[in-house]
């Protein structure tokens, strides 16, 4: 993944955090979902995992 995955993870959890001007709760509920995807890419390493 590199930086873009960490690009990507960095805007899936500021994004929603700007639009509700509350970052700390965007990253609470962001986290179950962000423990999905990395556990999807763990099974699914096709290169590019978005």
């Amino acid at each position: 993944m590199g930086s873009l995955g960490s690009l990507w993870v960095f805007f899936t959890l500021i994004t929603p955090g700007v639009l509700d001007q509350d970052v700390e709760l965007s990253a609470t509920s962001s986290a179950p979902y962000l423990l999905t995807c990395h556990q999807a890419t763990l099974h699914d390493n096709n290169g590019l995992n978005l």
